[in-house]
């Protein structure tokens, strides 16, 4: 049997122009998610008049226990963070577009557990005692307990304002440019927001090489204010990047792998968990109806002991005109 594409599809990936498009993930890390570290963005943004948006759901397990209860450093992490993020855009004349991100944080103990992985009971407090409850944030430094609580929290954390530039739509190219202010409308003693106002700025590029193999990447920097959520530790200036690539196995479905990573997110620490990431992601994209696309993902941290054990990600994606971006 042939290895080729059938003709109608091929003469159908030909006529679309089809272009790369990043899962819209972040590190799950309760102690980074609050700062303004941004989401994926796509690299080709909306005409003017035109709305796209995405709303995607996210869920991560963290069990984990590094440093020493009677040393310097003790942090143990127990429990489930999801989030839940609406992302709007609006396209404006002269190839610019406004946007908006609206996070729904989550803390809690068990909720996909038994799936994620289950919970750890053998934890020593940093009182001795051994931590009972299936949700934990202990944090201590220098006998001094800097994060302690156990309570499952719920709320919209920080809200971003995004403005885009399309600089490049031609052919099989696409590159985009992005800043972002994320203001601190969410609470900081709850983990759901930073307690600062964030600046990212950064750009998004996509290609096709191939009828059925697509690139796309992304880089750039946040600038973070002087945040509530272990300010004596938390750092100012990070980079961030990633990069994926997809497969168009049929018109209406393809896989991607992808991997992203940003630097240290806090400084003045020996804790693994405070270190920089690099993220595993992979999954497929699904065309379900015209304008309506779903993605799946499940992500891994490279790093072990430096992000979520694992994270699954959904995502229901609105975009008009037909392109399966």
């Amino acid at each position: 049997m042939s290895r080729k594409l059938p003709l109608s599809i091929l003469l159908f990936l030909l006529a679309s122009p089809v272009f790369a498009g990043m899962f819209q993930i972040r590190d799950q890390n309760p102690l980074v998610l609050p700062y303004g570290l941004p989401m994926k963005a796509y690299a080709e943004l909306p005409d003017n008049g035109q709305w796209r948006g995405f709303i995607s759901y996210s869920r991560s397990r963290t069990t984990l226990q590094q440093g020493d209860p009677q040393g310097a450093e003790y942090l143990v992490i127990k429990g489930e963070t999801a989030r839940t993020d609406l992302m709007l855009f609006r396209g404006l004349e002269k190839n610019w577009a406004l946007g908006l991100h609206v996070p729904l944080i989550t803390h809690e103990d068990q909720g996909l557990g038994g799936i994620l992985g289950g919970s750890s009971s053998n934890f020593e407090g940093a009182d001795g005692n051994p931590v009972g409850s299936d949700l934990a944030f202990l944090y201590r430094r220098d006998a001094e307990d800097l994060l302690s609580f156990s309570d499952g929290v719920s709320g919209v954390g920080d809200i971003s304002f995004l403005l885009g530039y399309q600089w490049q739509r031609e052919g099989a190219d696409r590159l985009a440019l992005y800043l972002q202010f994320k203001l601190p409308t969410g609470d900081s003693d709850k983990l759901l927001g930073s307690g600062s106002v964030d600046y990212a700025n950064w750009f998004t590029a996509s290609t096709r090489l191939t009828d059925r193999w697509l690139i796309n990447g992304d880089f750039g920097f946040s600038m973070l204010g002087n945040g509530e959520i272990l300010p004596d530790q938390q750092r100012n200036f990070i980079l961030f990047g990633g990069l994926g690539a997809e497969w168009v196995w049929r018109p209406k479905v393809r896989f991607k792998l992808q991997m992203d990573h940003h630097g240290s997110m806090f400084k003045k620490t020996s804790i693994q968990f405070f270190d920089k990431v690099l993220m595993l992601s992979g999954g497929m994209s699904l065309r379900l109806h015209k304008n309506y696309y779903a993605d799946f993902a499940v992500v891994d941290d490279f790093f072990r002991g430096r992000s979520p054990d694992v994270t699954v990600h959904f995502a229901l994606r609105y975009h008009p005109g037909g392109d399966f971006h």
